[in-house]
């Protein structure tokens, strides 16, 4: 009815869906301390903490129209045979306190199958769409915030059309259970920043655009959600350029209002709000360089540390100075040494006050204000341990190199598939940007040299292979791909959880081996997987059962 009185029109049939009897990750239910967002009514905060294993069951209620998760109401454990992956009780203390929430769970059930009963009544059968998900496993959609291209699109080049990206990446990403991506630009020169800059940054959300928009009120949007641009380069360590070419790279200039406009064609400052651009990596120790992520935080923009020869001590200045996030750890960075931990050496810093605990002056990270304004955004991340980003494929990092990190630092990595255009293409020699790259099954290396130019792998496959490598639990391996990016961008009070309230970007999963079996950004469907269609049981006109 509100969505009415708002003068909202729609031709759609479905108004809701109903996910019946899934497993969501218990940990995803909560909701970021940032989040401005109406409290949900079903009190699953008060009571799913003391759940002892990652997964729980729920009906999960999506708004088709508004694009938002609407309901959230847990499941009694009581008759489930799949004991490995249910929780044994909800940790009552006595039989009297455990009969009590079973009542509470059985009255949300109740008021949700209510909710829905009317509905039907007042708009027809179809309106409401049930999915039976037979006890698999309901996700956030996944983020990816480092996509070079796929399918045959290359973001880097300055020919494609907003129609290469709409039409043959974000409508195809869904199928790996990619509800929002960041298209990543390798280091390039100033006439191709001008052309793709302007191109690629109107279909960004830019983390806050069209937030409390309805998806579905737009039939122009198909796939994945484009957050934003991701800036990888120019200014990175010539010893550590991989993949980018070396004519392109260069240092920042002190002048840091000009280092953005003579680099970019833009800048930070405008009213523009930079053009699309969430992220930008570069090499904390080059010259220039802390004045510049010290503006780029300024303008909320987020800042990576790749592509270096930093030492830990110009690390840790990067943070302090505003830098959140590392790219593709153990990749184009020194390696550990016992004498200079590097860039790995971060993700031993303490979380309270980001020291090392041998140098003093690094013992606190200030968040008050400089003369030149705010060090971090109202992210406020780079007082901990910055996120690290890690491409999974078995490839980029051995297994037991991705099983450290996750040791080192659980809470912080990032899964990105790194993918470059030949992804989803199969073997041969394709083009990123101006680079020639050979694909060989999953290696995809600089045309005649062993140098690694990018990934062909997709983000399904990440989760998998991160869960296999680190020995890690589902919901661990899940969270790596949705909240933790969310909390990168500053996005989580909507993004990478399931709440009342939070973006209908959704994802289910099989239960046993974590296949994609369909995709939902903002409450469309957008990825179907046929051969699982025995998880989509059940009629839309099927009478509602309250069991």
């Amino acid at each position: 009815k509100k969505w009415q009185q708002e003068g909202k029109t729609t031709t759609m049939t479905t108004k809701w869906i109903h996910f019946i009897d899934c497993r969501v990750i218990r940990t995803l239910l909560d909701r970021g301390t940032n989040s401005n967002k109406t409290k949900s009514n079903n009190n699953s905060n008060s009571y799913h903490r003391q759940w002892k294993q990652d997964l729980g069951r729920a009906n999960v209620i999506v708004n088709v129209a508004d694009g938002i998760v609407s309901h959230v109401t847990l499941l009694s454990d009581k008759g489930d045979t799949n004991k490995d992956n249910v929780p044994k009780s909800m940790g009552a203390n006595n039989e009297k306190e455990e009969d009590e929430e079973e009542k509470k769970i059985d009255e949300e059930l109740y008021e949700m199958l209510e909710i829905l009963k009317r509905c039907k009544d007042e708009e027809g059968e179809d309106s409401v769409e049930e999915i039976q998900c037979r006890g698999n496993i309901l996700s956030p959609g996944f983020i990816d915030i480092q996509l070079n291209g796929a399918f045959g699109v290359d973001f880097s080049n300055p020919n494609i059309t907003q129609n290469d990206i709409i039409k043959n990446v974000s409508s195809r990403l869904p199928q790996h259970g990619v509800t929002s991506f960041c298209p990543t630009i390798i280091s390039s020169s100033f006439d191709t920043y001008c052309k793709i800059l302007p191109l690629i940054g109107p279909l960004c959300q830019c983390c806050e655009k069209e937030k409390d928009q309805g998806r579905n009120n737009d039939d122009n949007i198909v796939g994945a959600n484009i957050l934003g641009l991701h800036l990888e380069g120019p200014f990175f360590a010539i010893s550590k350029k991989g993949a980018h070419s070396e004519e392109h790279i260069h240092d920042p200039t002190a002048a840091t209002t000009t280092t953005t406009e003579h680099t970019y064609g833009i800048s930070m400052s405008s009213p523009k709000k930079n053009d699309g651009i969430v992220i930008v990596t570069l090499a904390p120790e080059r010259p220039g360089a802390i004045s510049l992520i010290k503006e780029l935080s300024n303008q909320n923009v987020v800042v990576a540390m790749g592509h270096t020869d930093a030492t830990l001590a110009e690390g840790i200045e990067g943070v302090t100075s505003g830098a959140t996030l590392i790219t593709h750890l153990f990749n184009a960075m020194n390696p550990f040494h016992h004498r200079e931990p590097g860039m790995l050496g971060m993700l031993m810093l303490d979380d309270d006050d980001g020291s090392d605990g041998n140098d003093e002056s690094h013992n606190s990270v200030s968040t008050n204000k400089n003369e030149n304004g705010p060090v971090t955004s109202d992210r406020n991340i780079s007082k901990h341990r910055p996120y690290f980003s890690l491409i999974v494929d078995g490839i980029h990092s051995h297994p037991s190199a991705v099983k450290l990190a996750h040791r080192l630092h659980p809470n912080g990595c990032v899964l990105v598939t790194d993918a470059m255009s030949a992804m989803g293409l199969g073997d041969g020699t394709h083009t990123l940007g101006t680079m020639k790259v050979d694909i060989k099954g999953n290696r995809a290396t600089v045309s005649g040299t062993n140098t690694l130019a990018g990934s062909v792998v997709s983000m399904d496959s990440c989760v998998k292979s991160y869960r296999k490598f680190t020995k890690c639990s589902v919901g661990e391996a899940i969270r790596a791909a949705t909240l933790h990016p969310a909390k990168v961008l500053g996005i989580d009070n909507r993004k990478g959880r399931i709440c009342a309230g939070y973006d209908a970007d959704l994802t289910l999963l099989g239960v046993d081996e974590l296949d994609v079996m369909g995709t939902w950004v903002g409450g469309k469907k957008e990825f179907d997987n046929i051969s699982s269609a025995v998880c989509f049981g059940g009629s839309k006109k099927r009478k509602i059962e309250q069991s």
